[in-house]
């Protein structure tokens, strides 16, 4: 498999130079998780940044997400909002999932909730897993909507069912205290085990 990358990373190489733009999101693809190349994160932002300019959401998003991770460079974590937007207002939901966790976390804006509801709604809406679990906490918890058990426990059902260890937990203490939903303690010890197996200590 690590030789099928070395070849694609090559071909891609080749691509970009004959001006294809794929070709730079897909080498951008494999520095950043180190395949078929030595794992490089600057070298993938700049040839995300390269495919971002040239219109690609999946780059623009890509990119966004390296941004904020970015602990050196506060201009880089300031970038983040204007590549996911651009991703987000391209209709990728994988970016407003981003988005609402910029918004909830307080990076690159100020925290708020109610906007890092509004792109959780908005990507939860298009079946993306991260967003489906952060709208249902928004509904456990009251972050910038009226809190409301029975909403919670559906989206938390739903990033469940997609394997999110963390909703695997919630919902087991929903079933284990019946709180928003039927109790039902061996489902609560089901979702239990479920998560531990997983590797979630929340």
């Amino acid at each position: 498999v690590s030789r099928d990358y070395k070849e694609a990373a090559k071909w891609y190489e080749q691509a970009i130079d004959g001006g294809s733009t794929n070709a730079v999101f897909n080498l951008a693809m494999l520095y950043e998780a180190g395949l078929g190349v030595t794992r490089d994160i600057e070298r993938a932002k700049t040839l995300f940044l390269s495919a971002a300019d040239r219109g690609i959401a999946e780059a623009q998003n890509n990119l966004g997400v390296l941004y904020s991770e970015s602990q050196s460079n506060p201009e880089e974590r300031n970038r983040a909002l204007f590549w996911l937007l651009r991703a987000a207002h391209q209709g990728l939901p994988e970016a407003e999932a981003n988005l609402g966790l910029l918004y909830r976390n307080g990076i690159a804006v100020k925290r708020d909730y109610q906007e890092a509801f509004r792109w959780f709604k908005s990507a939860a809406a298009s079946d993306i897993a991260l967003a489906q679990f952060y709208l249902g906490e928004a509904y456990r918890l009251g972050d910038g909507v009226a809190a409301n058990k029975t909403e919670s426990a559906k989206w938390l059902k739903k990033a469940s069912d997609k394997g999110i260890a963390a909703a695997d937990t919630r919902l087991a203490m929903m079933y284990d205290t019946g709180i928003g939903t039927t109790k039902n303690p061996e489902r609560a010890a089901q979702l239990f085990l479920k998560s531990a197996n997983a590797g979630d200590v929340s």
